[in-house]
């Protein structure tokens, strides 16, 4: 009975440290799940990750922390943004397209990938690029307006990225055959200040001891757990030792009354 009663212990306590996850994310690449299991786990948000299929991973996070963690990671701007390959914009569907659907594919394939390639740089939350390539004139003695690309970045607050718009103005107007690099918008906009609060984990004394609000629940259950468990214990042990006693006695007076009989 005692090995019963620390089985159930154990698995209590396994069962208390592990049903409060809820999926936060799913369908997530290995290095995206790790870098923002990462941020919670610095942040001292109870986060783990779980192999789905196809190379995937879903992350975990207790239900009380869910708020928070999801706060944390969109000013971290994650999970990131889907991009679309050239496979997604003109699958091979064997269907003919109209030779402007053709222009619009190959537009946003090429807004796309160039976007795509600003997100990798560190401290770059998200990018987009807008790129407008006039039609070719008619006549011939009508003047060709420009090719034009406007870019959108919105990046860390921490990071400055202001002496590296050459570098971006350079990498666009290098992907975009006929565009110049003065014919290239860069814009950047840093994230909001997150609050002093953001990063800290709100406590709550519970019988002299300092727990996080969002575990009081969980804190509360795991005791109860434990003190019912310890007096089913304690009980169980002394109706064994006074049963143990009364039979003890029993076979005592027995004896004596043979004894006696004799």
């Amino acid at each position: 009975m005692n090995k019963l009663i620390k089985c159930l212990l154990v698995f209590t306590l396994l069962l208390s440290l592990t049903a409060c996850k809820s999926v936060l994310y799913s369908n997530l690449s290995e290095k995206e799940a790790n870098k923002m299991l990462a941020i919670l786990l610095e942040a001292n948000i109870a986060a783990q990750k779980t192999d789905v299929k196809d190379e995937m991973v879903s992350l975990l996070v207790e239900d009380g922390q869910m708020s928070r963690a999801i706060e944390l990671l969109k000013r971290a701007g994650l999970p990131g943004r889907k991009f679309a390959d050239i496979v997604d914009v003109f699958p091979e569907d064997g269907l003919i397209s109209t030779p402007t659907a053709e222009r619009a594919r190959f537009m946003f394939a090429l807004s796309q990938g160039i976007s795509h390639t600003l997100s990798q740089i560190d401290g770059v939350i998200d990018a987009r690029v807008h790129v407008v390539i006039p039609k070719e004139s008619s006549k011939r003695s009508k003047k060709q307006d420009p090719s034009t690309a406007s870019v959108f970045i919105k990046h860390l607050s921490d990071v400055a990225l202001d002496n590296s718009i050459p570098q971006i103005k350079l990498l666009v107007s290098s992907s975009v055959e006929g565009l110049e690099y003065d014919n290239v918008n860069v814009v950047l906009f840093p994230t909001a200040e997150a609050s002093s609060s953001a990063g800290q984990v709100a406590l709550e004394q519970v019988l002299s001891v300092n727990v996080a609000q969002s575990s009081v629940s969980r804190f509360w259950q795991i005791t109860l757990t434990l003190l019912l468990l310890l007096t089913a214990s304690v009980a169980f042990n002394l109706y064994t030792w006074f049963k143990q006693h009364k039979d003890q006695q029993a076979q005592k007076s027995t004896a004596l009354t043979a004894a006696t009989a004799e």
